[in-house]
């Protein structure tokens, strides 16, 4: 840049422009190592309850929702899609699915030890 010159005109904001859903939209196209999507049977209100800000975008899709989102790891979207409390299917990537099932089997042997009243400390 060789000059700038300050205007004066002024840039005015529509009413219409909703700045969250235009940054949870631009977050969600952040280029990241893994494009998800997954169908989640939820209404697209519950999903947007549910799904913490930022985390990517839904849309409405029959019987449910598409949820989309970009990551770069896929543990804390396993995660996050076991504590919603609902039906989905992962539509892509394959890897996802993979990441679940190594998540149900890592929570399952979590629970494997039976609890033994004296193995655990009291104050």
């Amino acid at each position: 840049m060789v000059d700038a010159t300050l205007a004066n005109n002024r840039f005015e904001i529509p009413s219409s422009f909703d700045f969250t859903t235009y940054l949870e939209a631009s977050l969600a196209a952040f280029p990241a190592r893994w494009q998800v999507e997954v169908w989640l049977d939820l209404t697209p209100e519950v999903a947007i309850e549910r799904i913490p800000d930022g985390y990517g975008t839904v849309e409405a899709a029959a019987e449910g929702v598409i949820f989309r989102s970009r990551h770069d790891e896929l543990r804390p979207i396993a995660l996050l899609l076991a504590g919603l409390g609902c039906r989905f299917s992962v539509i892509d990537p394959p890897e996802l699915q993979t990441e679940i099932e190594t998540l149900a089997e890592s929570l399952k042997a979590m629970t494997a030890l039976p609890w033994q009243e004296n193995s655990v400390a009291t104050t």
